[in-house]
């Protein structure tokens, strides 16, 4: 079989969306093509590469545009041969991503039982000030972390783990305000050492939201419409790996909210539509010409590959704004093509340099990075910012 396992699969998986989504059966494919049925069960099926005048046919058929299916099938054919680990199916986390994914989620759950429990303990059996301030001052710093920085990333962190940690943190300063009159006073120098650091945390996390660039763009609509996002990486420089790369210091990544609060619906994900964000129409926030449209990419990254995966550059006229780690085949734009604002313009996914699906936006305005302002997602973008976006103006805000 021409091209890698992975990309023929991306490719089948597009032509079998076409095919259910007119209603074809395979007999039918066969009597109104010169392929037989059994050829395209195994082009469906990924088993095999159909010739281009296969994919022809089919988008002659259901009289849908052949330019994307073009780029994959390209992809397809060209691929050199796929890493060990890349999966067959395309819809699977490869290992390396899956691996991440229990990283994440174990820092995400781990992090707060392992910080405070100890401190909790000693403050609830112990009977002195030392005791009390130390495990005080650990619920600040938590706090400090979690709300200043956003650590752990949020979209990491159950609903149920913050309720019970916040409920945990509130029973500990209930506890000591009203042991105080009777707790002994031990207090040294020695007990000033976690208050400093939590107080250094607080003028390093307020320092941090006031780091960024210094020019906004032009309001824009917000890119995923309506519904429950978080912000992942954003406003800052701490902890912000966008910020190596200038033109990318005012960039979001953004990532979808399942009912439990974090990214991904099962705690250690599997497969990409795990992720309440994958496959989402991701809209122009903006009305404007594409310069630049990339395609084919499949959702897994893969060397070669760029950084960006497959994506859209809007010019808007004031700023150039890029979406990227758009989901294969989804591009819907073609380089030169006019735009009107909240028209789609893709899926979200996951190519290019990409750890899970997620919708990667950044402006630029003469080179110079610009700090994002939505119409319809007011304030600060900063990491761990959730974003709850309930209505969008009108597609003709920023023109037509």
């Amino acid at each position: 079989m021409s091209g890698t396992p992975a990309a023929c699969a991306v490719l089948a998986a597009e032509l079998q969306r076409l095919r259910t989504r007119h209603d074809l059966s395979l007999a039918a494919l066969a009597e109104r093509t010169p392929f037989s049925q059994s050829s395209w069960g195994r082009y469906l099926g990924g088993k095999a590469l159909p010739p281009w005048q296969a994919v022809q046919h089919l988008c002659a058929l259901v009289d849908e545009p052949e330019e994307r299916f073009r780029a994959l099938w390209t992809v397809a054919e060209s691929a050199p041969s796929r890493s060990p680990d890349m999966p067959a199916d395309p819809d699977t986390l490869r290992p390396a991503l899956r691996r991440g994914a229990v990283h994440r989620a174990a820092i995400g759950v781990g992090l707060w039982p392992v910080v405070l429990a100890g401190p909790f303990a000693r403050c609830l059996a112990g009977d002195s000030w030392s005791s009390a301030v130390d495990a005080l001052a650990f619920v600040a710093l938590a706090a400090i972390a979690y709300f200043g920085l956003g650590v752990p990333v949020p979209a990491t962190v159950p609903r149920w783990e913050r309720w019970c940690v916040g409920a945990v943190g509130a029973a500990v300063v209930a506890d000591v305000v009203a042991r105080a009159p009777r707790l002994r006073d031990d207090l040294s120098l020695a007990d000033a050492v976690v208050p400093a650091l939590a107080l250094a945390l607080a003028v390093v996390a307020a320092a941090d939201r006031l780091d960024g660039p210094g020019a906004r763009s032009s309001p824009l609509n917000w890119p995923l419409g309506e519904g429950d996002w978080q912000i992942v990486e954003g406003d800052g420089r701490l902890l912000n790996h966008h910020w190596s790369v200038p033109a990318q210091r005012g960039a979001l990544d953004i990532v979808g909210r399942s009912r439990g609060g974090r990214s991904s619906r099962p705690l250690f994900p599997r497969r990409l539509s795990d992720y309440p964000i994958y496959r989402v129409p991701v809209l122009a926030p903006a009305a404007g010409t594409v310069v630049s449209a990339r395609d084919g990419a499949p959702d897994h990254p893969t060397a070669g590959t760029h950084p960006a995966g497959n994506h859209v550059v809007i010019d808007t006229g004031r700023e150039r704004i890029l979406l990227a780690h758009l989901a294969p085949g989804s591009v819907r734009p073609a380089r030169g093509e006019r735009v009107r604002a909240g028209q789609p313009v893709g899926l979200v996914g996951s190519s290019g340099n990409s750890t899970e699906p997620h919708l990667h936006v950044h402006a630029v305005r003469d080179g110079e990075p610009l700090a994002l302002v939505f119409h319809d997602a007011p304030g600060g973008h900063r990491r761990g910012v959730r974003a709850r976006v309930r209505r969008r103006p009108a597609d003709g805000a920023r023109g037509a």
